[in-house]
């Protein structure tokens, strides 16, 4: 799981999950999270998002 940030145009920080399987290509991405005033916000939502995601689907 990447949960790094990326900063939009706006100067917010875009939550952001990217999946992979190891040794593998990117499997899922879940770019649009919603935007956070904060880099640490936006980390704290996607890793939330992914513990979530993860408890479904791994």
């Amino acid at each position: 799981m990447n949960c790094e940030p990326r900063v939009t145009e706006n100067g917010k920080y875009a939550a952001q999950v990217e999946v992979t399987k190891l040794g593998f290509s990117r499997e899922a991405a879940f770019r649009k999270l919603g935007e956070f005033d904060t880099e640490a916000e936006a980390v704290a939502y996607a890793k939330k998002f992914s513990e979530e995601w993860l408890s479904r689907y791994a």
